[in-house]
């Protein structure tokens, strides 16, 4: 067996555990909804707020995911990954926009190839996405936030459209999702959040007419 291969079960087996393990409540779906709209049109402009509310929920996450639901664990990682993002914000942004380039890439050959190429693409696309959002930041940050929350806000929706309730806690295992449906919607919001956001990034950028001086021809 190959060490790709080895690697490649090894992520499939902590993946497949960690889905048969726990849950969504659906409470948080509408908040994730309104969260990912900020993002989606102000990202870029207030992105180290962004950055430090990324990593706390990240943080929390996969707390969460990892410590069977220890809430004490779950609240200090949270906390503890706000806490470092703030001065270090421009190394978890470039690192992020990373992270977003290698899964968009490795999504794309997961479909097409299989998961043991998906694992070379992701870090592939993690090494191109941390060197471009080096040399254009802000466009990095354009396109993180966007991919964000246009994951944040695809999943929610069609989440609330298919239990159609905001009572139920769902187990991740559970969740069937159509890949289609997802890619489809997530794509859209994903080109309309870059779009907000550059046109925005343009104008105040545009400098501001000067008034006419009075009695000038």
């Amino acid at each position: 067996m190959s060490a790709l291969t080895k690697i490649s079960d090894f992520f499939l087996n902590t993946i497949n555990n960690i889905l048969n393990s726990n849950s969504v409540p659906l409470q948080v779906l509408p908040v994730a909804i309104l969260v990912g709209a900020v993002f989606l049109i102000f990202g870029s402009r207030i992105f180290k707020v962004v950055i430090i509310i990324l990593m706390f929920a990240g943080g929390g996450i996969l707390a969460y995911l990892v410590s069977n639901k220890n809430w004490i664990i779950v609240a200090s990682a949270a906390v503890g990954a706000g806490l470092i993002a703030y001065p270090l914000h421009y190394l978890f942004g470039v690192v992020l926009t990373g992270i977003a380039f290698g899964g968009i890439v490795s999504q794309v050959l997961y479909y097409l190839v299989g998961f043991e190429m998906a694992l070379l693409g992701f870090a592939a696309g993690l090494v191109l996405g941390i060197a471009l959002a080096v040399i254009f930041f802000k466009s990095a940050m354009v396109f993180t936030t966007s991919v964000a929350s246009s994951a944040a806000i695809t999943l929610s929706i069609l989440l609330l459209i298919e239990y159609q309730s905001l009572t139920k806690t769902v187990a991740l295992s559970e969740i069937n999702l159509d890949v289609t449906e997802v890619s489809v919607l997530c794509g859209a919001i994903f080109a309309a959040g870059v779009g907000i956001q550059s046109i925005l990034a343009h104008r105040r950028k545009s400098p501001k007419k000067e008034p006419a001086a009075k009695g000038s021809d």
